[in-house]
């Protein structure tokens, strides 16, 4: 969580360890801090930059007057509580690209003088799909640039993503989640009509995309302007370029706050 981050960071400091280990109630290991993780330079440059465009079609008849990212989740907002985890983890440049019922997520959440950061917002004059909203960025002092989906609930730590793009000089950095993909049903396997054997309800772990990204501001410039772009196909463009894509594998909880 964010206090654990901050007292691993002081102690670090103060009492020069390399590593401190998160342990749950039992005492079972969950997690670790490291030195060369929390000691890296200022991340103030670095863009934060928050997707909250959607109509939010799936949740109506809720997103009838209120734009998804402001359904509230134990009385506030789910965009609020992305903002929030941001900021406790040190990014202050934070930019909203709004579209459907914008004024809801401006009015609430101002210019960020409530939560001591500087928050702009990216107008999409029509809807530019999942990422193309990106290319209405001013990037010039700005070597990265961290994406979320607005909808996207997570523990990972989004200096860890960060540090992992850096270190790992990745062109883009695609956050993954381990998801456990459940058949309710017996699976059939045939050889054209012939029966072989029958799996009853079987189960496999899948990685699926996580929604939240990295991307080097020098490659920004693949997103086509004023044109409808998902994710996927920046993803197949900077592939066929031979740019390099990882993938960082989240472990923490998550949620996909969308239906």
């Amino acid at each position: 969580t964010n206090n654990h981050f901050l007292r691993s960071s002081k102690l670090i400091n103060e009492k020069k360890y390399l590593h401190i280990p998160l342990v749950n109630k039992k005492n079972y290991i969950i997690g670790l801090y490291m030195l060369d993780l929390l000691s890296d330079k200022k991340i103030d440059d670095t863009i934060f930059f928050i997707m909250a465009g959607g109509k939010g079609e799936r949740l109506r008849p809720f997103t009838n007057s209120v734009p998804k990212p402001m359904i509230k989740i134990s009385g506030k907002p789910m965009l609020e509580y992305v903002i929030e985890k941001a900021k406790n983890e040190g990014f202050y440049n934070i930019f909203i690209s709004v579209n459907y019922l914008s004024d809801k997520i401006k009015n609430y959440f101002k210019k960020g003088q409530k939560y001591n950061i500087k928050i702009n917002y990216i107008e999409e004059n029509k809807p530019l799909g999942t990422i193309g909203s990106i290319r209405l960025l001013d990037t010039k002092n700005s070597d990265n640039v961290i994406i979320t989906n607005a909808d996207v609930y997570t523990k990972a730590n989004y200096r860890d993503i960060l540090n992992f793009h850096n270190k790992t000089k990745s062109d883009l950095t695609l956050v993954v989640k381990e998801f456990l993909n459940e058949i309710p049903y017996g699976v059939v396997e045939l050889k054209g009509t012939k029966f072989i054997k029958i799996i009853e309800k079987p189960s496999k772990f899948e990685y699926i995309n996580a929604g939240i990204y990295v991307i080097k501001s020098s490659l920004i410039k693949y997103i086509p302007k004023n044109k409808k772009f998902n994710s996927v196909e920046l993803l197949e463009k900077l592939v066929s370029k031979n740019k390099k894509v990882r993938c960082y594998l989240s472990y923490e909880k998550w949620a996909d706050i969308g239906s």
